[in-house]
């Protein structure tokens, strides 16, 4: 028997709440990546370090799927996603690190955040909790000005 495969549509985001909409079989790999400068130019060069919503699947071509849906999706509904199931925009993947010791406690962070969204300690999510957006990125407009925008 086939052992089962996962795949996550992600979101990751920044302070700034750039979004960038991507696919993984390895959501921790991919966090990682990011977070770190080296998952994508795009992620690199907006410095994306929060991952703001997923979505698990079974089957990659959902996935893949899933995630050129929302890539196509204008930044507004892309908003709205999130918004959905993380509307303060907390780091769902916050608590998979090392706290700080000048860091909330993880307890306080994750309940502010989104308290029944983070998965234990390194392991692979095992719920939905968002889907993102992708390099359709802009920024959210201030003053009715769109700060940034590509493609």
């Amino acid at each position: 028997m086939r052992d089962l495969k996962i795949y996550f549509v992600y979101i990751m985001s920044n302070r700034s709440e750039t979004v960038y909409t991507g696919v993984t079989s390895s959501l921790i790999s991919r966090v990682v990546e990011h977070k770190s400068g080296s998952g994508s130019a795009f992620t690199s060069k907006y410095k994306l370090d929060r991952r703001v919503y997923f979505e698990r699947f079974e089957d990659v071509h959902r996935a893949i799927g899933r995630e050129k849906q929302i890539k196509g999706w204008l930044r507004m509904k892309k908003i709205a996603l999130i918004i959905s199931v993380n509307p303060t925009w907390c780091d769902l993947s916050a608590e998979w690190y090392e706290r700080h010791p000048f860091q909330p406690d993880k307890q306080t962070a994750a309940t502010a955040c989104h308290p029944d969204a983070a998965p234990s300690a390194m392991e692979e999510p095992t719920r939905s909790a968002g889907s993102g957006d992708d390099a359709g990125k802009m920024h959210r407009s201030f003053g009715g000005q769109k700060t940034h925008a590509s493609g």
